[in-house]
């Protein structure tokens, strides 16, 4: 039995045609993953957005303090993770850091912070786990950063120590 595959306008026959629609599908999915990535590059916010939205909700977090709409734990909950984001920002094109800084933390103390102060309280528990979720995240992250970094400094300064213990 002959099967015949189709490629684009081109139709093979036999093994020849299974490997070129193999490599026409892998074209094919690789471009519809450059696009998307594309699309999402563009869509996202872009380093001074994301400063943006950091300094405004750093402002809202330190009025709601000083108007004691907000308690010292979730107040130091908001800056320790305001704090590791700030650490994050250098590093925002990375879709999981813009997600973090930009939907998560916006997305949650944004509308925390717009809520009465009895909602305030029935929400208190679930906003004080998020945060802190969010900051161990955050955590976690810069923590990676650091440790590239630290490793890429600790070759080249074994590289350049090799280089001059040879002159």
């Amino acid at each position: 039995m002959t099967y015949y595959y189709t490629t684009g306008n081109l139709w093979m026959k036999g093994e020849q045609g299974k490997v070129k629609t193999a490599w026409w599908m892998r074209l094919f999915h690789r471009e519809r993953q450059v696009l998307e990535t594309e699309s999402m590059v563009e869509e996202g916010p872009d380093e001074r957005e994301l400063t943006r939205m950091l300094f405004t909700l750093k402002e809202k977090i330190r009025t709601g303090y000083e108007e004691r709409t907000l308690d010292n734990e979730i107040y130091d909950e908001c800056r320790y993770l305001l704090f590791r984001l700030d650490l994050l920002l250098p590093y925002a094109l990375k879709e999981r850091i813009i997600r973090l800084i930009a939907e998560d933390a916006f997305g949650t103390l944004e509308p925390y912070l717009s809520l009465h102060e009895e909602s305030r309280r029935n929400v208190r528990g679930e906003i004080v786990r998020a945060l802190r979720c969010m900051a161990a995240e955050a955590a976690r992250i810069v923590g990676a950063i650091q440790e590239y970094e630290r490793e890429v400094f600790s070759n080249r300064a074994a590289f350049v120590s090799k280089w001059y213990e040879k002159k």
